[in-house]
């Protein structure tokens, strides 16, 4: 695991990952060269330029070092909402058949001992 000192630090290496450097970020983003070589802290205007070109950087990695580097995505509200419709849907098929295998055992259960009653009374 690597270990930062600071946010820019973290977007260096972010960048290198992606196949990237500062100079093309520069030139993407309008942000002055050198502005991730300087020792203050990223900028909320140079955050803002970060996540509007690569979105799927975690801010939790970027600013405070937590989490994975790349945000984890969040299944979209309708889609959420089908898979909870599709598992209601199963969840009563699946009541159905556990109802159909318990008569479906119960049947078996007495044609088998009807079976079973007729043998011994032939012998």
């Amino acid at each position: 695991m690597n270990n930062f000192n600071s946010g820019k630090e973290r977007f260096v290496y972010y960048l290198e990952i992606q196949g990237s450097n500062r100079n093309k970020f520069y030139l993407q983003s309008g942000v002055s060269n050198g502005a991730l070589d300087k020792k203050t802290g990223l900028t909320e205007a140079t955050i803002l330029k970060i996540f509007e070109i690569y979105p799927d950087i975690s801010l939790d990695w970027l600013l405070l070092g937590i989490g994975e580097m790349n945000r984890q995505p969040q299944p979209d509200p309708g889609t959420a909402q089908a898979m909870i419709d599709k598992i209601s849907e199963l969840s009563a098929k699946l009541a159905l058949l556990e109802k159909e295998n318990q008569e479906l055992k119960e049947k078996l259960k007495y044609a088998s001992a009807k079976i079973h009653k007729a043998v011994n009374t032939s012998l």
